[in-house]
C-alpha cells in the first residue's frame, strides 16, 4: 500500500511572479516543485488544471512526502489544500484525466500527434494493461520551454478525460503509473495520471 498527499494550490492572480508563471512554463514548474522542500526524495507530479470559472489557477501538486508549503505562502502566491490519500486501487471503472506529452519518435526525433485518433491509439498503448472504455483529447497545446541558460525545446501537451476498465491483472501496473507519472515532461507538469471511481449506472 503506498500513501500520497496531493495539494490543490490555487494561484493569486495579483501575485507577479503567478502572472509571469502562467506565461512561462519554466517558472510554472518552479513553483509547483518548490513544494518538494530540501534534500526530499520521492517523485513530484504535477498538473495545470483546466479553467473552469475560478478566480485563479490552479494546479495540483503530488508528492509521497508532506508538502513544503512555505515558498508559496511566504510569497503569497496561493492558497492550498492538501489531503492524505491511501492508495488502494481495485479493479473496477474509472473516470480519469491525463495531460501527456504525445509524440512518435522516429530517427532520435519527436513527432507531434495532432489527429485525435492517432492521440487515442498512443495513450491506450500508454496505459495497457489498461482498458480504455472512452476518451476525449481536451485540447491539444504546444509548451516552449525556456530553460535558464538560453536552451529551449517543445513539448506537445494533449490533456485527455474519459473513462477507463482496470482489470484485476492491471491493478499493480496502474498505482505505478499513479506514482510514477506517464511519458516525458514529467517536471514541466505531464504525465499526472488521476483516476475517481466511476458511478454506477444506480448512482452509487
Amino acid at each position: 500500500m503506498s500513501a500520497v498527499y496531493l495539494t490543490k494550490l490555487t494561484l493569486n492572480p495579483y501575485a507577479k511572479e503567478v502572472r509571469r508563471a502562467l506565461e512561462d512554463r519554466y517558472a510554472l514548474h518552479r513553483i509547483a516543485y518548490s513544494l518538494k522542500g530540501e534534500g526530499r526524495e520521492g517523485r513530484l507530479l504535477w498538473r495545470l488544471e483546466p479553467p473552469n470559472g475560478r478566480a485563479g489557477a490552479v494546479i495540483l501538486v503530488q508528492t509521497p512526502y508532506t508538502p513544503d508549503l512555505s515558498y508559496v505562502l511566504e510569497r503569497g502566491l496561493g492558497h492550498a489544500e492538501t489531503r492524505r490519500i491511501e492508495l488502494r486501487l481495485t479493479p473496477g471503472s474509472f473516470a480519469f484525466r491525463l495531460e501527456a506529452n504525445a509524440v512518435r519518435r522516429h530517427e532520435q526525433r519527436a513527432r507531434p500527434l495532432l489527429d485525435p485518433e492517432e492521440q487515442v491509439r498512443w495513450l491506450g498503448e500508454r496505459l495497457a494493461p489498461m482498458k480504455l472504455l472512452e476518451v476525449v483529447p481536451v485540447r491539444t497545446v504546444p509548451l516552449e520551454i525556456k530553460k535558464p541558460g538560453g536552451h529551449k525545446y517543445t513539448l506537445h501537451a494533449v490533456l485527455f478525460e474519459g473513462r477507463l476498465e482496470v482489470g484485476r491483472d492491471a491493478v499493480a501496473e496502474a498505482q505505478r503509473m499513479m506514482l510514477e507519472g506517464i511519458g516525458r515532461g514529467r517536471s514541466m507538469g505531464l504525465g499526472m495520471l488521476s483516476l475517481k471511481r466511476a458511478r454506477s449506472a444506480g448512482g452509487t
